[in-house]
């Protein structure tokens, strides 16, 4: 192969690779512009967010502002992300979002609580807290990296059982993050936004 041809067929990879990027990039996009107009989605309560309305950033209503974004910080493999660096804002622009592992994704993805009211008007227990009605004791359990563990089972009351559960799944993320930040997938930024994450609690 001569250096000509070599050269119009590492162009030709390029532009595949960048055709691949933009039919990446462009759903994400798709589906922000949609989450910020669609009175339908407006109306639904986010686990992880304090409003129901999504913004997104102003330069981000261009689509090409938003590809050259995620050229700069996208590597293989990796899931765009709000919940980490957003901090419960509900509008999405570059400094409240990111591009991180799928494992990491996945976990804060989780947020063991849920923010509904039983018939009673009392706030349910978050996933994994139950109570024992023949003791009235309270049980927390949690489940991470397809895995469950018992975290106590002799819980005064559903606070208490809550706060374990959560404080012990986050204990959990920071080493997935610690073993990430090891590995070189995730920078220091990214581990200390880890540490200072916070699942959302049902009772405060």
């Amino acid at each position: 192969m001569s250096l000509h041809e070599s050269n119009k067929f590492i162009n030709f990879a390029l532009l595949i690779k960048l055709e691949i990027m933009r039919n990446i990039f462009r759903p994400i996009w798709e589906s922000l512009v949609a989450r910020t107009v669609s009175e339908a989605l407006k109306s639904v309560k986010f686990e992880y967010l304090d409003s129901s309305v999504i913004q997104l950033e102003p330069m981000w209503g261009s689509y090409e502002a938003f590809e050259r974004w995620c050229k700069l910080h996208h590597s293989e493999g990796y899931i765009f992300n709000q919940s980490l660096f957003g901090g419960g804002s509900n509008v999405y622009s570059p400094s409240t979002c990111c591009f991180i592992p799928v494992e990491l994704d996945h976990a804060l993805k989780t947020p063991p609580a849920r923010r509904r009211r039983s018939d009673d008007g009392l706030s349910k227990p978050i996933a994994g807290v139950t109570i024992d009605k023949r003791t009235g004791l309270w049980r927390a359990d949690i489940g991470f990296g397809g895995r469950s563990e018992c975290v106590g089972f002799k819980f005064s009351d559903q606070r208490s059982a809550e706060r374990a559960c959560c404080e012990a799944r986050e204990a959990k993320l920071v080493k997935l993050a610690e073993a990430l930040y090891k590995l070189k997938a995730i920078d220091a930024d990214t581990l200390q936004a880890v540490r200072m994450f916070r699942y959302p609690r049902t009772l405060k």
